[in-house]
């Protein structure tokens, strides 16, 4: 491993799947301070992601697989460790944000880039998008987890939850306000050379008490709950986020 320089020991890896990665990492700990394992592991997550489709890919695992004990809406970790290393030893391609599903329930889980995890259900009882996917950050498209399917749609994603940290662009946010109809106030903001909206649909019959709602809703620092779904006067695109 001496004769290797660092550079391409850190190339050769970074080719390797995350489980790879880490049964490699013993036999070269010579080299380990040198080729910063740490942000080699973080960058080889993402690797991938987003997906040029513009969409998440969907996997299924059937139960002669992974056999799934219905009764509980989360996935035993066991059989969530049993799924990724079916997929690591069968070289199957999955990347980070991509979805599972299972023959014996409607459980949806998803990939984060090193392992299969369950979705978030504690904004949604039925499962959603857990916060660490973030739309936009990355050029992921705002529609990246939209379902192809009509039973996932209609099921852990039928709310259309997604993420985005609004603090990168909390002062563009604030002041670019405006009033779109009765109901519809929006706001935009410029990220990576892209300009995207906001829109908050308020029922209040005094517009200036929406608008401040809407600037007590940015300046807080907590992750605010979007959704990719539209409206008939306000369709979804990828270029607007939705408060949900």
């Amino acid at each position: 491993m001496d004769l290797i320089p660092s550079e391409i020991l850190q190339y050769i890896l970074f080719e390797l799947n995350y489980k790879t990665i880490q049964i490699t990492i013993p036999l070269i700990s010579k080299k380990f301070a040198e080729i910063g394992i740490s942000e080699l592991l973080k960058n080889r997550k993402n690797k991938g992601h987003p997906r040029l489709s513009g969409q998440c890919e969907c996997h299924h695992i059937s139960n002669n697989i992974v056999n799934i004990d219905v009764r509980y809406k989360d996935i035993a970790s066991e059989d969530l460790s049993k799924a990724t290393n079916y997929f690591y030893d069968n070289d199957i391609h999955i990347i980070r944000g991509d979805l599972i599903t299972f023959d014996q329930c409607n459980n949806i889980a998803i990939f984060d880039g090193c392992q299969i995890i369950n979705l978030d259900y504690n904004v949604e009882s039925d499962g959603s998008l857990p916060d660490e996917f973030q739309v936009i950050v990355n050029k992921v498209p705002i529609l990246y987890w939209r379902k192809i399917d009509d039973m996932l749609m209609t099921k852990a994603f039928r709310y259309g939850i997604i993420w985005f940290d609004h603090n990168l662009v909390k002062n563009q946010c604030l002041a670019n306000i405006k009033r779109a109809t009765n109901d519809l106030i929006f706001t935009s903001f410029l990220y990576e050379g892209v300009t995207y909206r906001m829109i908050y649909n308020y029922f209040v019959t005094e517009v200036l008490v929406a608008v401040e709602s809407f600037k007590t809703i940015l300046s807080h620092d907590e992750p605010i709950i979007f959704e990719y779904m539209g409206s008939i006067h306000c369709p979804q695109d990828n270029n607007t986020l939705f408060l949900l």
